[in-house]
């Protein structure tokens, strides 16, 4: 039996909003002039909408509307991605606990020890297929 963490990592969060912010500079002004234009009157604007309008404006988004936006899409996307694995394989489900310990002092989010189970594929008999499933709370113990 193998059993592993899937988390959200800060990492790969700020990853995702590195891109965004980069997706958004590189399609330019034009762009961003087309995006402000469709906005509603009474739309609320977020701190990437707010770098997206200084970009149609300006031309650039200057570093501390760039460092705001950037945060608002770390904490969104902290939220919305899907867990994946973030610690090796142990063979104890105490270890997943110990490293749980760790990552949740390092900001990792959606944290669950999980455990690999093969189970029969039912498409194909005689054949198996690995399958995380969650790890009951008394073998965390």
């Amino acid at each position: 039996m193998s059993f592993a963490v899937f988390g959200v990592s800060k990492e790969l969060a700020q990853t995702q909003a590195t891109k965004r912010l980069k997706a958004i500079e590189k399609a330019g002004v034009e762009s961003a002039k087309k995006t402000v234009e469709s906005w509603k009157f009474d739309r609320k604007l977020s701190k990437v909408d707010i770098a997206i309008k200084i970009l149609s404006n300006i031309g650039e988004i200057p570093q501390e509307a760039y460092q705001n936006a950037f945060i608002e899409l770390v904490a969104f996307y902290m939220n919305k991605l899907a867990p994946k694995q973030i610690s090796p394989t142990y063979g104890n489900p105490k270890r997943c606990s110990e490293f749980i310990d760790i990552a949740k002092r390092y900001g990792v989010n959606k944290i669950k020890a999980r455990q690999c189970i093969r189970k029969p594929d039912p498409k194909k008999p005689g054949r198996y297929r690995s399958e995380w499933c969650n790890v009951p709370a008394h073998l965390m113990r």
